[in-house]
């Protein structure tokens, strides 16, 4: 699965990255000048071999340093939270009376579809007053769900890597049903801001610490878990998982390419074009993939 960059890929990323500029408080003439040196700095930094991730990481510190705002997401995030915490309710409603298995499906499922939050891609477009009407929708293009829960059903350590703020508040749901097995669960979430990523802040802010057993910050504002960006405790964690779950595409980019050794479990909405065709799905689908 080739997720290194491609010419289509560096011109998505740079869309998004000039995007967010021209969305700050900066005047005309300063947007301006920013989006030249953002350019500039892309042009370098794109390298063949790159991973699509890291590109995409550097990009973004690069935003926040030419914009001077450090977490430009922050307002979406919030209202991200707040559409997803009324929303969440019909889904703990629903979980009433369901078997195990099927508990952690439909959680799973809402979970996956939350996952269309996500400012951070060219040409999507998402709005919060979605979430309702699509949390239950359980069509998957790929669905390993029955394997994965046979993973959960097992484990005795699970490492969870969250995406989106809002999202994460399916998560919380997600990560409930799997202590409910018995594993112990880790959160892992960014250390400094990442687009609308779930920073440790972010993660106080819904109250992540109340169902898992620890979060984990990576100590960093990278995208996923690329090699010499992220905390050894992360290392160390995950080096005893039985299974990894992984949220999102950043995160399914990063670990296909790079073999980490655990099983894992990639939730995600295949949001663009290059991410769908490595997965043989149309842009748009859900995915539930098992990696062994």
């Amino acid at each position: 699965m080739d997720m290194r960059i491609s010419a289509e890929c560096v011109m998505c990323i740079l869309n998004v990255r000039a995007g967010e500029i021209l969305n700050s408080c900066l005047d005309a003439n300063a947007k301006l000048e920013a989006i030249r040196e953002l350019t500039k700095y892309i042009a370098e930094v794109a390298k063949p071999g790159t991973l699509t991730t890291t590109l995409a990481s550097l990009g973004f510190r690069k935003v926040k340093i030419l914009t001077g705002n450090e977490d430009p997401y922050l307002q979406l995030k919030i209202e991200a939270d707040r559409a997803a915490e009324k929303a969440v309710k019909l889904l703990i409603n629903r979980l009433v009376g369901l078997s195990d298995e099927d508990r952690f499906r439909l959680a799973a499922i809402s979970s996956i579809n939350a996952n269309l939050i996500d400012p951070g891609i060219a040409g999507y477009d998402f709005s919060l007053d979605e979430l309702r009407e699509v949390i239950f929708n359980d069509e998957l293009a790929i669905d390993d769900l029955h394997e994965i829960y046979r993973k959960v059903n097992t484990a005795k350590i699970v490492v969870y890597l969250l995406d989106n703020a809002g999202e994460a508040v399916f998560d919380k749901v997600l990560m409930t049903e799997i202590k409910r097995k018995g594993a112990k669960v880790y959160a892992v979430v960014k250390g400094r801001a990442y687009q609308n990523d779930v920073s440790v802040k972010d993660a106080e802010r819904i109250g992540l610490g109340t169902v898992v057993d620890a979060i984990l910050s990576t100590e960093n504002d990278f995208s996923s878990l690329v090699p010499g960006t992220y905390s050894r405790k992360i290392d160390e964690i995950t080096s005893k998982a039985d299974l990894v779950i992984a949220k999102g595409m950043a995160h399914y980019e990063t670990l296909s390419e790079i073999d980490i050794g655990r099983p894992v479990a990639f939730l995600l909405k295949a949001k663009c074009g290059p991410v769908a065709a490595s997965l043989n799905v149309r842009p748009g689908s859900n995915v539930a993939l098992l990696q062994s």
